[in-house]
């Protein structure tokens, strides 16, 4: 293939022209999570993104340098003719779509209208629901309990939600660990998207990453975001929002400190 035969490299926020149809000018032309951090203005230097969703995507500002790491994913989130804006990002498969899988395997409607904030020691699910994403990488295997000698019926359904929650919690926290690891300094978390509004979610994240959490109360971050970029960039302040600040929880992170152990035992 010739030099010629390939489209001219452009940034992302450029005069693309018209839609030919409707006459409306294209000035940005951007992903979906690369949208979503931005979805309350420009995302500070030490604060990850978390977007939760059908999957879980969590992003981190690398500064105006790309990161390469073999078990996280980097991208460009915005260029223009003077500025080029980069992260790193982590994917978790089995956020939403883990409660729909959930309702399917274990024949339970309405999975989000169990309560779970009152069950004391959960039991650890390891969801590997749609395949491992970051920092793993693995598919083709099975969700299941970590004690292999009890099934979902072993349990109570508020017991089966707070594990499954837990664990999406889980595979959050081993991506912002991973993202650390890379010299990238967090010091607070910004959720959005549908999930972000279970607080014991919110509050169980705070408290294995030992820093504050922020849901804002306008959860479609990517359309918000995109906008602000269309926009150029106005100065724009975060939307309402609640905090969830750190505790401590020994039992939460004995639980985490096993689901790790176990996960990396099944993709070693």
């Amino acid at each position: 293939m010739t030099k010629q035969a390939l489209p001219q490299l452009v940034p992302n926020a450029y005069d693309y022209g018209n839609v030919k149809k409707f006459n409306y000018p294209v000035i940005l032309v951007n992903g979906d999570q690369n949208s979503a951090v931005y979805g309350y203005g420009s995302l500070d230097d030490q604060t990850a993104f978390v977007n939760v969703g059908t999957g879980a995507f969590v992003l981190a500002k690398s500064k105006h340098s790309l990161v390469l790491n073999s078990r996280l994913l980097a991208s460009i989130t915005y260029s223009s003719d003077h500025l080029q804006e980069y992260v790193l990002e982590g994917t978790v498969n089995g956020a939403g779509a883990a409660m729909t899988w959930a309702e399917e395997e274990w024949g339970v409607r309405n999975m989000e209208s169990i309560p779970w904030d009152h069950v004391m020691e959960p039991p650890i699910f390891l969801n590997t629901i749609g395949g491992l994403g970051s920092p793993f990488w693995r598919s083709n295997i099975q969700p299941r309990f970590l004690d292999v000698n009890k099934g979902f019926k072993d349990y109570s359904l508020e017991q089966a939600m707070a594990a499954l929650m837990e664990s999406i919690v889980f595979l959050m926290v081993v991506n912002i660990e991973e993202m650390k690891e890379n010299e990238i300094e967090i010091n607070q978390v910004l959720i959005a998207g549908g999930m972000s509004k279970d607080g014991q979610l919110c509050q169980r994240l705070a408290n294995l990453c030992s820093v504050p959490v922020a849901v804002s109360s306008f959860k479609e971050a990517t359309s918000r975001g995109a906008a602000w970029l269309a926009f150029q960039r106005p100065d724009w302040q975060l939307l309402e929002s609640k905090q969830y600040l750190p505790e401590v929880d020994e039992g939460l992170l004995a639980r985490f400190n096993q689901f790790k152990i176990a996960i990396n035992k099944l993709v070693s």
